[in-house]
């Protein structure tokens, strides 16, 4: 009888560090992780673009293009790849920016290593539920005058506006969605949504709420249709319907 065996997960670690780029690949590989390692920002473009991984691990200070180029470049030519953008621990600017750009999660340099692996893991697992996720399942849903797409990932807007989403906004909708008109605390959408619900993510959580509400109100929907909820969470409250 022939066996198959499951590919590993493959990750591109685009850091120029040598040391820390040796001491992570070592380190995923023994995960059971096959990693392929980009020294420069262009090659991690290229490489991103073309290769199918299933995480992109980039950091941001690199030579040949920064972090913040290579994230929006490959958002851009609809790479859905989940990225996990290395930044300074204490430049906030830099993190909300690399999230604006399509990044689905970050994490401050000098990291924990435990840390780095279980965001690994949890943005894998994420992925494979995306893929696995019955067929059955209704993949439009209208928002008002706003087609939501969960297959392609995207929103569409009556006069032919359309926007990409990264699978970190997507999920974030789809629970939204899922929920519509409960308010759901915080700790609830980080962890149905990233995995965890460490108190330190909430910044993650409302960057990429604002994100949300500014493709909503691209498409031709409104951003108040998330509402914040003090002390609490969020509300999700449109008129939708599932096509």
């Amino acid at each position: 009888m022939m066996t198959t065996t499951t590919p590993l997960p493959r990750i591109l670690l685009a850091e120029d560090e040598k040391h820390l780029a040796k001491g992570i690949s070592y380190n995923l590989e023994k995960r059971g992780y096959e990693v392929e390692v980009a020294p420069r920002g262009d090659t991690a473009l290229e490489l991103g673009s073309t290769q199918g991984f299933d995480l992109i691990i980039l950091d941001v200070m690199m030579p040949g293009l920064d972090g913040f180029e290579v994230c929006r470049e490959l958002r851009n030519r609809q790479i859905l790849t989940p990225i996990l953008m290395l930044t300074a621990r204490h430049e906030t600017e830099n993190r909300i920016r690399g999230i604006q750009l399509g990044a689905d999660d970050y994490l401050g340099k000098p990291f924990n290593l435990d840390e780095l692996l279980a965001r690994v893991e949890a943005l894998l697992r994420r992925r494979k539920w995306d893929e696995q996720a019955p067929p059955t399942q209704p993949t439009d849903h209208e928002l008002g005058s706003v087609l939501f797409n969960t297959n392609l990932m995207t929103l569409s807007g009556s006069a032919g506006q359309k926007v990409s989403l990264t699978v970190i906004e997507a999920r974030l909708l789809q629970l939204f969605i899922a929920e519509s008109g409960r308010t759901i605390a915080r700790t609830e959408i980080l962890k149905k949504v990233w995995g965890f619900n460490e108190e330190t993510q909430t910044r993650t959580l409302d960057n990429f709420i604002m994100r949300l509400r500014a493709h909503l109100a691209t498409v031709g929907g409104s951003a108040d249709w998330i509402e914040s909820v003090r002390g609490v969470g969020y509300r999700f409250s449109p008129t939708f319907t599932n096509l």
